[in-house]
């Protein structure tokens, strides 16, 4: 999953276990200011989410987090369900690395689906629509 060029440069993308929960949800809150600003909305999910919550979702669902020199900087959570690849809760910061690598390590599905706010307009260019 690692590839050279991220060994040089201090990456890891590494499957997200329960240990890294408290890190995830620290880097988490930190991401969805600047959502939570542009809709407004200060309870948005991924900033009301607990520290259960969250272990549960690792547990039941999966993701992986993005780690320069052992420092968390990015995650993502990831479901199938129904041969579809759910990515979701994706940290800015990482998300052209954690995208490409989360489809290469993932199991092979018929369609990869993301979410992305209705406001976040930068963001299209990750999502192309066919």
């Amino acid at each position: 999953m690692i590839d050279e060029t991220m060994t040089r440069q201090g990456l890891e993308l590494l499957r997200m276990t329960t240990a890294d929960a408290g890190e995830v949800l620290t880097v988490q809150r930190a991401a969805y200011v600047s959502e939570a600003q542009l809709y407004k909305d200060a309870f948005l999910p991924a900033l009301t989410q607990t520290l259960d919550q969250l272990v549960d979702e690792i547990e039941t669902g999966g993701g992986f987090v993005l780690r320069v020199h052992g420092r968390l900087v990015g995650a993502v959570r990831t479901r199938i369900v129904g041969g579809l690849l759910h990515i979701g809760r994706l940290t800015e910061k990482a998300a052209n690395t954690v995208l490409n690598k989360v489809e290469e390590a993932s199991p092979i599905q018929d369609r990869l689906v993301t979410a992305a706010g209705q406001l976040r307009a930068e963001w299209t260019f990750l999502f192309p629509t066919h």
